[in-house]
């Protein structure tokens, strides 16, 4: 009985030995040999990341010479970093903003629900900042020390709203049939596309590519690492073969003609006249030097106004189509007269601030 408990308690001390020593081995295993997988573990669960989307240039149109017909003018949006990034606080750049008076949104009421939702981001309290409150963000300080981002874009600007505005087109809103043909490109649901004229006709062409940066996050610190993850591509430029000076002179011209007849013709012979055509015509190249419909409109009434153009005298949209095939919108008329000039050189890929 004796040598068979000295054999049970030999086996106990083995077994805890083993135990022990498979519990050692696997302690070391853990703290030196998988050290630095565990330290990634634990850095990875204390980050989170989101990425922002920068703005591409989109290509400006212009005529023979070129000279500037439309292009992008730039704007700044305002994004405010969650959480603060190390060395400032929250409550203090909000109140900031709010000092700042610069028209946005109710920040705090848009901060609540936006931290609700996701853990790190950025919210966008104000768009389309002048340089003067621009200049007053950098005098708070706010975008140097990283509590608020600055980023530029283009809108679409007519340098001219008279020169050919129902040839050049004009820029919007993506419809949701729209958006359904172009998310498979790679473009944002609230981005603008060319919706009518030149604009739309060679959009593919003018609209640029835009780039993506990633922001990485330490919750803990608020700390950021940001990596850029692709280059905005600015659209390119389209050049047409239409002189903007002789197309104010024929605008100028054909109107002059409207009024004279209006002045000095009888009723039936030219009196009633309240709309025209015409186009100037390269004989040696067919390239459209200038196309003129009158009466005309401004881009920026085409869709709040277009009840009223439609029933006006001379109803702009139908006196357009005298210039126009009918079916195929201003870009026929200025198809085959144009050249495509590629951008060899990147867009920066960096927000640009105003100086």
């Amino acid at each position: 009985m004796k040598k068979d408990g000295k054999k049970r308690v030999w086996f106990l001390l083995i077994f805890c030995t083993a135990v022990f020593a498979a519990f050692l081995v696997r302690l070391y295993w853990m703290q030196f040999t998988m050290a630095d997988h565990y330290a990634k573990k634990l850095e990875q669960a204390s980050q989170t990341s989101y990425t922002v989307r920068i703005p591409a240039a989109r290509g400006s149109i212009v005529d023979r010479s070129g000279t500037a017909l439309v292009q992008d003018d730039t704007v700044y949006d305002l994004a405010l970093c969650v959480p603060a990034p190390p060395d400032t606080e929250m409550a203090q750049t909000l109140q900031t903003l709010k000092e700042l008076d610069l028209g946005g949104k109710d920040v705090e009421t848009q901060l609540a629900a936006f931290c609700s939702a996701v853990s790190a981001g950025e919210l966008p309290p104000a768009e389309n900042l002048t340089q003067a409150q621009c200049q007053s963000l950098l005098a708070a300080g706010l975008p140097q020390s990283g509590a608020v981002r600055l980023t530029a874009r283009g809108t679409r600007t007519a340098v001219d709203g008279t020169l050919a505005p129902q040839l050049l087109g004009g820029v919007g809103a993506m419809s949701a049939e729209q958006w359904a043909q172009k998310k498979a490109q790679g473009l944002a649901m609230d981005e603008s596309i060319g919706q009518w004229g030149l604009e739309a006709a060679w959009e593919d062409a003018l609209r640029g590519r835009a780039g993506s940066l990633k922001v990485t996050v330490d919750r803990s610190s608020g700390g950021r690492t940001e990596t850029i993850q692709s280059t905005p591509q600015a659209g390119d430029t389209l050049h047409l073969y239409l002189d903007a000076d002789l197309q104010r002179t024929l605008r100028s011209a054909l109107q002059q003609q409207i009024e004279t007849l209006q002045a000095t013709k009888p009723e039936g012979k030219g009196k009633e006249a309240c709309a025209g055509a015409a186009v100037v015509v390269d004989v040696q190249t067919g390239g459209v030097l200038a196309a003129v419909s009158l009466p005309d409109y401004y881009p920026a009434r085409w869709r709040p106004d277009y009840s009223a153009l439609a029933t006006a005298p001379g109803a702009p949209p139908v006196s357009f189509n005298q210039l126009t095939l009918p079916t195929a919108g201003p870009a026929v008329v200025l198809s085959g007269p144009v050249a495509i000039q590629k951008k060899n050189r990147k867009q920066s890929s960096r927000m640009s601030t105003p100086q």
